[in-house]
């Protein structure tokens, strides 16, 4: 197995013992050095927040005063990016968007010499209207194409953790039936819909319906935050 795909299997598997924000805030930070990233931040819209809660990060002392003093987040080009596209996005691909003219560009400069040259960004849309946007930043990040994919799991575990550590109130699970189950934990191991059909002895589209309720009833935008979410409530193994 190599590193990227070891290091996140032990992720999910250590993030489970976290018990309060800030030893998962620790627990992250240890994390990401092994990745070589150094800044992270997750913050949380779309509920109304207890004290302390909507944000974690760690990014340089010197950036975030800066940032908030000339007010950047109107110009920032990585919140100019999450406002039009859903997906995830890693920030060299900002340029060629054309995101990175006038201020951006002097914004993206600043934060490059503060050690925010590179990074990914994961806009997670999900669970009762809430919204997340996670990043990560670092000089360099590595060109190991398995990075990406492995930071948008680590991503989704990251936010389910910090959710179940600071909402109390959180609404009981939903309950899925055993097919629905059964759909679901074959997503979660990679099988397409057409797979799991053959594998249980069903259509593709009955595959497709079960998962779309599934994603339905967790109030999710994609299959794998409704298998994260199963899994953070014990519905399914991994």
């Amino acid at each position: 197995m190599d590193f990227v795909t070891d290091r996140t299997v032990r992720f999910i598997e250590e993030i489970k013992k976290i018990e309060t924000t800030t030893g998962l805030a620790d627990f992250m930070t240890r994390t990401l050095d092994e990745f070589e990233i150094k800044h992270f931040s997750l913050f949380e819209l779309g509920r109304e927040a207890k004290p302390g809660a909507g944000a974690l990060a760690k990014f340089p002392d010197e950036w975030g005063k800066r940032y908030l003093e000339k007010r950047y987040e109107y110009s920032d080009p990585v919140h100019r990016k999450i406002l039009q596209s859903k997906t995830p996005f890693l920030w060299n691909t900002l340029k060629e968007e054309g995101f990175l003219t006038g201020k951006s560009r002097t914004i993206f400069h600043e934060g490059s010499e503060c050690g925010l040259k590179d990074g990914c960004t994961f806009p997670i849309f999900g669970v009762n209207g809430r919204t997340a946007v996670i990043t990560y930043a670092a000089p360099r990040l590595h060109d190991d194409p398995r990075l990406f994919p492995a930071m948008q799991l680590i991503s989704l575990y990251f936010h389910g953790k910090y959710r179940e550590l600071t909402q109390s109130d959180e609404l009981p699970p939903p309950e899925l039936s055993p097919r629905e189950r059964e759909c679901l934990r074959w997503a979660g191991a990679g099988k397409t819909e057409f797979e799991i059909g053959e594998i249980l002895s069903i259509s593709a589209a009955t595959v497709h319906t079960h998962i779309d309720h599934v994603r339905q009833k967790f109030g999710v935008h994609t299959t794998m935050q409704a298998v994260v979410e199963a899994m953070r409530h014990h519905l399914i193994s991994a």
